[in-house]
C-alpha cells in the first residue's frame, strides 16, 4: 500500500492497521456470503423435500383410487 492516502502522508502504523481494517471487513463478508449461500441451500433442500412429500401423497392418493 502506498505511504498515501487522499493526499494525506501516512506512517506505516496506519498503513498497518488501515490494510488490517480492510482484512477483518474481506473477511466478514466472505463469511456472510457463505453464510447466506449455506442459507439458501438449506431452503432448496426443505422445498425439494417438501415437493417429494406432496408428490409422493399425490401418487399414493392415485393409486388408491385405481384401486392399486
Amino acid at each position: 500500500m502506498s505511504d498515501r492516502a487522499g493526499g494525506k502522508i501516512l506512517d506505516q502504523a496506519t498503513i498497518d492497521g488501515l490494510n488490517a481494517q480492510g482484512e477483518a471487513s474481506r473477511k466478514a463478508r466472505e463469511e456472510a456470503i457463505e453464510r447466506r449461500r449455506k442459507e439458501d441451500e438449506e431452503e432448496r433442500k426443505k422445498e425439494d423435500m417438501k415437493k417429494l412429500s406432496e408428490d409422493a401423497g399425490t401418487t399414493s392418493r392415485t393409486e388408491r383410487g385405481k384401486g392399486i
